[in-house]
C-alpha cells in the first residue's frame, strides 16, 4: 500500500494573520486570536477551527502519514515548533517535517506548489509512490497540484474574496485521508454545530 503524504499551507488555510482579519469576521466561532512566538518574530493569527486540526494533526502522525508544510511566507522553521505548542502534540514530532518556505531550494517566485512538491519529491524528500494531498486556500495552486497528479483540498475555513467560508473541507480531508477522528465545529451558515466522525 502506498505511503499518504499531506503538503498544509500555512497562511489562510492554518492561521490568519490578525491584522489580516476583518472586524466582521473577527467573531466566527472557529477562529481563536493566538500568539505565536518563532525564534525571530512574534505572531499574532487567528488559528483556523483549532481545535478540529489538534486532532486531525494528531491522526496524521499516529497514521505515519507524512507532512509537508508548504508556503509562500517567509516565517522560519521555528515555526513547527510553534504549531506544536498550538496544537498541543509531542514536541518534536513537527520538526522533522519537510518545510518549505521562500528560503527553501524548492521556492521559485512564480512557481506554484504542485510543481514544487513535485520537485521536493523527485530530490527524495516525499516518497516516489507517495499518494499526496495538498490542503491550501488558493485555486491557483490546487489547480497547479492537480495537474501534476496531487489530490487537492480547498481549505475554505476563511472566506476571501473568491470563495465563501464552508468548514466541509476538514470532512473531505478526513474522508480522502482516511483517518479516524471525531470533533464537533460551528457551521458559520447555520449558527449550528456540525459533528464530524470517521472511523
Amino acid at each position: 500500500m502506498p505511503s499518504q503524504c499531506l503538503c498544509i499551507d500555512l497562511d489562510n488555510t492554518l492561521l490568519v494573520q490578525a491584522k489580516n482579519v476583518s472586524c466582521e469576521h473577527r467573531g466566527l466561532r472557529h477562529l481563536e486570536l493566538v500568539t505565536l512566538k518563532t525564534a525571530t518574530a512574534i505572531y499574532e493569527f487567528y488559528s483556523i477551527n483549532t481545535q478540529a486540526m489538534k486532532k486531525i494533526f494528531a491522526a496524521l502522525l499516529n497514521n505515519n502519514v507524512k507532512i509537508v508544510f508548504v508556503t509562500s511566507s517567509r516565517y522560519d522553521t521555528s515555526i513547527l515548533k510553534a504549531l506544536e505548542d498550538l496544537y498541543e502534540l509531542t514536541r518534536g514530532s513537527l520538526l522533522e517535517c519537510l518545510y518549505i518556505n521562500k528560503s527553501s531550494k524548492f521556492y521559485k517566485p512564480k512557481i506554484r506548489k504542485g510543481s514544487i512538491i513535485k520537485a521536493a519529491q523527485e530530490d527524495g524528500f516525499i516518497p516516489i509512490d507517495a499518494e499526496i494531498f495538498l490542503l491550501d486556500n488558493d485555486d491557483k495552486h490546487l489547480k497547479d497540484a492537480a495537474a501534476h497528479g496531487i489530490n487537492p483540498i480547498k481549505a475554505a475555513g476563511y472566506p476571501d474574496d473568491e470563495s465563501e467560508l464552508c468548514n466541509d473541507y476538514l470532512y473531505e480531508l478526513l474522508i480522502k485521508i482516511k483517518l479516524s477522528v471525531s470533533f464537533s465545529i460551528t457551521d458559520p451558515a447555520h449558527r449550528s454545530m456540525k459533528r464530524f466522525r470517521m472511523s
